[in-house]
C-alpha cells in the first residue's frame, strides 16, 4: 500500500465514509507526465468519489483547472456526485475523459446482487462535468445530485450542449432480464 485515505479534510476520519467500495479505481494522469493527478472511484450507496488535491494545500488557493497537486500526501477523498438513492450503486470504475476546461465523468449504476429486480427503478448511465471547483464551507465540492442533471431520454428535453458550464447531462437504460 502506498496510501490509504479517509474522507474529509487533511484525511480526517469521516462519517461520511459509510459504505463499501466494490468499484475499481480510475486512476488519472491528466498532463501525462507520468505522475497520477487524481482517482475516481464509486461506491455502493450511489456515491462517486474523487481522491487529489486541487488547491494549494498551505494557502488553500484554488489551482487553475486542469491542474493538480500531485503530491498524494496531500491529497483528500470528496464526494463529487450523490445519488441521494439507498437503490444506486456503482459497481464499476468511473470512466473520464479529459475535456477543455472540465473532466467529463461517465458512470453507470447498477445491482449485481439482483440484476432483475426492478424495485429500484431504472439503472442509469450517467455523465457529469468535475471542474475541481471547491465550493463548500470546508473547502470540499457540492457533490452533483440526480436533481441537477438533465434527462437526455425524455423527448421533452433537448440535447445538452457541454459547452455551457451548467449542463450536465444523463441517462437512463431498462435492465435486460
Amino acid at each position: 500500500m502506498v496510501q490509504q485515505w479517509y474522507s474529509g479534510h487533511n484525511m480526517a476520519i469521516d462519517s461520511d465514509m459509510t459504505a463499501c467500495i466494490p468499484s475499481a479505481v480510475n486512476v488519472v494522469d491528466e498532463d501525462s507526465n507520468g505522475f497520477i493527478d487524481k482517482l475516481y472511484v464509486g461506491d455502493a450507496a450511489g456515491r462517486i468519489w474523487r481522491v487529489g488535491r486541487f488547491s494549494n494545500p498551505t494557502t488553500g488557493i484554488p489551482l487553475i483547472f486542469p491542474e493538480c497537486n500531485e503530491n498524494i500526501n496531500t491529497w483528500k477523498a470528496q464526494v463529487v456526485f450523490n445519488a441521494n438513492d439507498v437503490g444506486k450503486r456503482f459497481f464499476y470504475a468511473p470512466r473520464v475523459t479529459l475535456e477543455k476546461g472540465y473532466d467529463l465523468v461517465f458512470v453507470a449504476t447498477g445491482d449485481r446482487e439482483d440484476a432483475c429486480n426492478t424495485t429500484s427503478g431504472p439503472e442509469m448511465i450517467l455523465a457529469f462535468k468535475d471542474t475541481h471547483v471547491e465550493t463548500g464551507a470546508s473547502g470540499t465540492p457540492v457533490p452533483t445530485t440526480l436533481t441537477d442533471l438533465v434527462s437526455t431520454t425524455s423527448t421533452a428535453s433537448s440535447a445538452p450542449f457541454l459547452d455551457n458550464p451548467e449542463v450536465i447531462c444523463f441517462f437512463v437504460f431498462g435492465r435486460m432480464c
